[in-house]
């Protein structure tokens, strides 16, 4: 082929990948950063669901009681206790459970 069409400017997108090639590359470079972003998920997801169950699944916490609290749980069971809403025996119950 002789000199002068190599210079041609219907050649200029002859080279290479043949004008396709940016595009080519501009999609391999968006499945990359894809697969990146989807490994990144899985490792923080993997993690994340092995610290978030060190608990017994049984066990459930339930938040510190002060006095107020007892106090006013114990007004209550006395109210429904002298109403007649409760037995003796359920009254005791209940007021025990309170206390500890």
């Amino acid at each position: 082929m002789p000199y002068y069409m190599y210079n041609h400017p219907h050649h200029m997108m002859s080279h290479g990948f043949g004008g396709g090639g940016g595009i080519l590359a501009l999609l391999g470079l968006v499945f990359f950063i894809f697969l990146v972003i989807i490994l990144i998920k899985i490792l923080v997801h993997a993690k994340h669901s092995k610290n978030c169950c060190k608990e017994k699944p049984n066990q459930i916490q339930t938040p510190p009681v002060n006095e107020n609290q007892k106090h006013l749980a114990l007004s209550i069971l006395d109210e429904r206790y002298a109403k007649g809403e409760i037995k003796k025996e359920e009254y005791e119950q209940k007021k025990k459970d309170i206390m500890t």
